[in-house]
Formats: C-alpha cells, sequence, structure tokens
C-alpha cells in the first residue's frame, strides 16, 4: 500500500520532469524555500486539443460498444461449470474455451478491429495478423470469463469460496503452450507475440499498458486478466512493436501495406459523401515545373468554385504520457511542414492539377490542407489556416451523417467542429505537492468558469466599444440582452 501511495504521488512529478526534459514546460527552483514550480507552455490550439478529447471518449464508447460480451456470454455456460475451487484458487477446463466457440466469436471482432486494413495471412514479426488477431481474442476471452467469476464471487460473500483478483502467472514454456493450446495458433507464432508484449524493463518509455505481461525473478510469466479488459489490444500491439528497434523495422515495412490500404478505404467513403462535380484521387504523383514531385496521400478538387483540398492520413497511435505526446508534437511538426509543400506547389503551379484531374483552369486557387490521424490524437499544437486537421473516426461519423456539398465547407466542419461540445475556453489550474521538505507545483489543463469567460470577453468588448469612440450607454440594453442569452446557454461564446 505505501509503494502504491508513492506512485501515485511520483506520478505527476515524473510527468512534469519527463515534459520538461522535452522542452515541453519550463521550472524554476527556489533551494532556500525548497520548492520546485514547473511552468507550462500555453501555445497550444484549444478546439483542436480539445475536440481530439472528445474524439477520443467518443471512440473509446464505440469500441467498447462494439465489444461481442452478450454473444461471449451466453457461450460462458461450459467454462462456468468447469470451476473448481481449492485453496490454491480456481481451477477449470480451459479446453471449454476453445470448444464454446467463444474464441471464434471474439476472433470475428478483432478482424474489425485489429489492423483491419490487412489480411489474415499478411506476416507481421514471426507471425501473420490472423494469428495475431486469435492470440488477442483468447486473451481477451479468458480475461473476460475470469473476471466475470470475480464479480460473482463478490456479490455473493456468503459462499464458500471467494475468488481473489487473478494474476495468471505459468514459467514462459509453460504460458506458451498454453496459450497455444486455447487458441489453436502455433506456440512459434505465439512465442513471437508474447516477447513482443512481454514488458521490457531496460527501456525508458515502456508501460504496461503496451506490455502487460512481466516476467518475474524466479522466471514466471505473469498478466493480470482484468487489466487486459481496460487495454484496446490492437492499438497495445502496435504500440508495443513500436517500442523496439528489431520489430520496428518489421512494422516500417507491414505499415506501408496499412497506410497503402487505409488510404483507398478512405477515398472511397469521402467518395460517397461528396457531389459528382468534386473529383477525388489518391495516391498519384504531381511532376513540378522544377523537376520535382508531390505525392500526396488524396487529393479532392472543384473546378465550380476553384478550391483544392490535400489530405495526408497518418497512422501515430494515441500518446500514453509525455514522451509519447513529445513525439507526436515531433512528427505533427513534420507534418505540416509536408502539408505546406504541397500547399505550395499547387497554390504557385495550378497547371499539374491537369496531370490527374479534369481541369482547365490555370490561374491561382483556393488550397487546403487536412491532416487526417487514424485515430483521435489529443495532442498539444498549434494549427494555422489554411491547414486543418482532425481524427478519421470523427470525420467518418461525420461523413456518413452529412454529405459534403463543397470542399469549403468540409473544412469549416473541420475547423468548427460543431459535433462534438468543448469548453468555451481554458486556463491552467495549479496544484501542489509535498515531497518530503519539497513543495512542487505544477498546472493542468482545465476549462475556464462561465462566468470568468464571460467578464474577459465583456471586458474586451468595453475596450473595442472605448477604443472606437462610440458611449458605452447606447449599447448597455443590447449588452444585458446578450449576456442573459450567453448565462442561459442561448449563445455561444462566438457569437458575443
Amino acid at each position: 500500500m505505501q509503494l502504491l501511495r508513492w506512485g501515485v504521488d511520483y506520478d505527476p512529478i515524473w510527468n512534469q520532469h519527463s515534459a520538461y526534459s522535452r522542452g515541453r514546460v519550463e521550472v524554476t527552483i527556489d533551494e532556500q524555500n525548497k520548492s520546485i514550480v514547473f511552468l507550462p507552455q500555453t501555445a497550444l490550439d484549444p478546439r483542436f486539443f480539445c475536440t481530439q478529447i472528445e474524439a477520443k471518449k467518443a471512440d473509446d464508447e464505440r469500441l467498447a460498444g462494439d465489444r461481442p460480451d452478450d454473444q461471449l456470454a451466453e457461450l460462458s455456460e461450459a467454462f462456468f461449470d468447469s470451476v473448481k475451487y481449492s485453496e490454491q484458487g480456481m481451477h477449470f477446463d480451459c479446453g471449454t474455451l476453445k470448444s464454446s466457440g467463444a474464441i471464434d466469436v471474439a476472433y470475428g471482432w478483432m478482424k474489425t478491429t485489429c489492423l483491419p486494413e490487412l489480411a489474415d495471412s499478411i506476416n507481421l514479426f514471426q507471425c501473420t495478423v490472423g494469428e495475431l488477431r486469435r492470440v488477442l481474442a483468447t486473451l481477451y476471452v479468458y480475461s473476460l470469463f475470469v473476471t466475470k467469476l470475480e464479480d460473482v464471487s463478490d456479490d455473493q460473500p456468503r459462499q464458500e469460496h471467494r475468488l481473489k483478483s487473478c494474476v495468471v502467472g505459468r514459467r514462459r514454456v509453460p504460458m506458451i503452450d498454453w496459450l497455444a493450446s486455447v487458441s489453436g495458433v502455433p506456440a512459434a507464432s505465439v512465442e513471437s507475440i508474447v516477447s513482443v508484449l512481454t514488458f521490457d524493463h531496460n527501456h525508458h518509455h515502456v508501460t504496461l499498458a503496451q506490455q502487460p505481461f512481466v516476467e518475474s525473478g524466479d522466471g514466471q510469466l505473469l498478466f493480470l486478466p482484468r487489466m487486459l479488459l481496460l487495454l484496446d489490444l490492437p492499438r497495445m500491439y502496435v504500440s508495443a512493436v513500436n517500442k523496439d528497434q528489431k520489430t520496428r523495422k518489421v512494422y516500417a515495412n507491414a505499415i506501408n501495406v496499412i497506410e497503402t490500404a487505409g488510404v483507398k478505404s478512405v477515398k472511397g467513403e469521402i467518395c460517397k459523401a461528396i457531389p459528382s462535380t468534386i473529383q477525388v484521387v489518391s495516391g498519384k504523383s504531381f511532376k513540378l515545373p522544377n523537376g520535382g514531385k508531390i505525392t500526396p496521400d488524396i487529393v479532392l478538387v472543384s473546378e465550380h468554385d476553384r478550391t483544392v483540398l490535400v489530405i495526408d492520413l497518418k497512422y501515430a497511435t494515441p500518446p500514453f504520457g509525455p514522451a509519447d505526446v513529445h513525439q507526436d508534437v515531433k512528427e505533427f511538426e513534420k507534418w505540416k511542414t509536408r502539408m505546406a509543400e504541397y500547399l505550395t506547389s499547387f497554390q504557385s503551379h495550378p497547371q499539374v492539377l491537369c496531370q490527374h484531374f479534369s481541369w482547365a483552369i490555370q490561374e491561382s486557387v483556393t488550397v487546403f490542407g487536412l491532416i487526417l490521424t487514424r485515430w483521435p490524437l489529443p495532442v498539444p499544437i498549434n494549427l494555422e489556416e489554411p491547414v486543418g486537421a482532425v481524427d478519421w473516426a470523427s470525420l467518418k461519423a461525420h461523413l456518413l451523417k452529412t454529405p459534403i456539398s463543397s470542399i469549403r465547407e468540409f473544412m469549416l466542419w473541420a475547423e468548427n467542429r460543431p459535433d462534438v461540445t468543448v469548453p468555451t475556453a481554458l486556463t491552467w489550474t495549479a496544484k501542489e505537492l509535498s515531497v518530503g521538505e519539497w513543495q512542487y507545483r505544477y498546472s493542468v489543463l482545465a476549462p475556464l468558469p462561465r462566468d470568468r469567460v464571460f467578464e474577459m470577453t465583456r471586458n474586451l468588448a468595453y475596450k473595442m466599444w472605448e477604443e472606437r469612440g462610440r458611449p458605452l450607454w447606447d449599447d448597455q440594453r443590447d449588452w444585458h440582452d446578450a449576456e442573459a442569452k450567453f448565462r442561459t446557454g442561448f449563445m455561444r461564446f462566438e457569437d458575443v
């Protein structure tokens, strides 16, 4: 318990130190008064950051809703009936998992969530995509059934055998053999998958959310079923692969296949939602007059209003901590630089569009850029028009509800995101933490209270009126009307 409490206290300090070491926050140290103060850098786009947080919540809820738990519950009876209890814990026949059909149901679900762009036969790191899906499906079904047993035990306190939270532990070879037997996947492939998912304590930026198997000092391999149910298993595997130099090289080859398939899928969904006056191509190279070339993922053009939209699809996984945030921010800067190159090229040389479009316009055009992330990516970045960014989960949901009438309307939605509720404004809330004789102070982002937002807006409006030389009393009635509407939620901050 003391260790857990220490870990909870240490976590925010580690986050601040990690962010400071990567230049994301500043720090001041007062040795005499024994205080360390971390000062946030506020250069971020609050609308993008907040909409991505909301999009992440919505995507997580969607993923949870897609889980076939009701179907699996109908297939669990044989497994539950096999349970035997002893002083050492519970014991059951894992063969019932395989014969019940539950793993097959979970495998079907995994095909839609685990690297859905790839076929089962594609090779990863010494295993195929299909084998990975089946092992993850097996781990999910086993973890679900075990935790359900524990929950039933909690609801029946008078029963003879109380089930404690189960930690599965076996020697490495027996663990591999057990998973191979239950999943039906060859042991060599299971070994590869488990190796990727085994906690690497030599790596500075690894977490149990990415590598949930832990090797103990006495040689046992352990995992916690209840924790596995809290994880997004496909993203967990992709993140774990990218932590290792050897497997990252293998994944680098697979990501080309994934991205190509992803671009094709995104283009198909967009084509369903646009009018015939908007043309679309994907994966095409445009030769520039200076001899260079650019190859954006997707390009849309509308000759009617002389607009062009360039879309680049990115597969960065959501960050787990400061190190991942730092890496994603660096990647975003690269994406923005590449997008700026695309926009400049089309703005300066609109005639190159004739290479792949029916396009007769030679004069200037309006070019927009959209960075499309495969998953929601809540990181602190700045975006400047005409470049926007949005996640595919949100965009796909929007396309299913609202067809695109024009490129300008499309970018207006991406910029304003009326589909999610975001705070009117953000502020930094100070927190303190005592460690021995030292006091740590740090800040976290929080929505600005509505009254404070209104006060700031009113002060700004008064200042603008005074600068324009307009008497304030002429506008008092209008202002009070606006104030009443804003406070009751009938007027947006932008309108005020």
